[in-house]
């Protein structure tokens, strides 16, 4: 018999005396059948890694068994954060349900699907400093009205900020009230300094 069809009638095979060794049959199963099965596996002495398990699976897999992964002690936040964004997105009730750290998932997901979910994210109470940390220089650029409008610190934004993004936008950072004496400091001695002295000066700069 294939190991297939081992472990599907593994209990009655035993029941009638089969002299099975479990660890040899889990070397022959895929990981497939071994989450599939992983009840009926333990209960026989299996001696299986559950975290070394999980980084085998497919996400579809992940997500199907992920009762039976948490009941055998696999840790919520290490399943989260090994998924793909889309996966992530798509099974967010099931992950928080399953007491999934909401800023955990938001770290881990890609800047494009954070902001496409920033409503979500922020409704499942994630913190808007700690996204605003996680995202790229260039996508905080691009949503920054948005990323404000949700109550972002605009001094955090900064200092999340390249100097050059920080330069191409320092008339709006400044419009929104970013405190003068960090963007200078942020900016440093150099030529972003020089190209903006007018716009430093008139926001209060003392240089």
């Amino acid at each position: 018999m294939h190991s297939s069809e081992i472990v599907e009638n593994l209990d009655t095979l035993l029941a009638h005396g089969a002299n099975i060794d479990i660890d040899n049959l889990i070397s022959g199963l895929s990981s497939h059948y071994i989450v599939r099965y992983l009840d009926t596996l333990l209960a026989h002495g299996a001696d299986v890694d559950i975290n070394e398990l999980i980084s085998k699976l497919y996400y579809d897999d992940i997500i199907q068994y992920l009762d039976t992964l948490l009941a055998h002690g696999a840790n919520i936040d290490n399943i989260a954060s090994s998924l793909s964004s889309i996966i992530i997105v798509e099974n967010l009730d099931t992950l928080l349900a399953h007491g999934a750290n909401i800023d955990n998932i938001a770290s881990s997901l890609d800047d494009y699907y954070i902001i496409d979910h920033l409503d979500t994210l922020l409704a499942h109470g994630a913190n808007i400093g700690n996204i605003v940390s996680s995202l790229s220089s260039i996508i905080i650029v691009k949503n920054l009205d948005t990323l404000l409008a949700h109550s972002a610190n605009i001094d955090n934004i900064v200092s999340n900020l390249y100097l050059y993004d920080i330069a191409e936008n320092l008339d709006t950072l400044l419009a929104h009230g970013a405190n003068i004496d960090n963007i200078v400091s942020k900016l440093g001695n150099n030529c972003y300094i020089s190209k903006n002295l007018d716009i430093l000066r008139r926001y209060g700069a003392k240089i």
